[in-house]
């Protein structure tokens, strides 16, 4: 779900990035 979750935000550019970044910023950084 993760990996999806980063190839589909990676593949909208910036702008998908900041809004998964956003809502889930918080699970990414604690994931990585």
């Amino acid at each position: 779900y993760f990996l999806v979750c980063m190839q589909f935000n990676y593949d909208q550019s910036v702008y998908g990035f900041r809004e998964y970044f956003k809502k889930y910023g918080f699970k990414y950084s604690e994931a990585n």
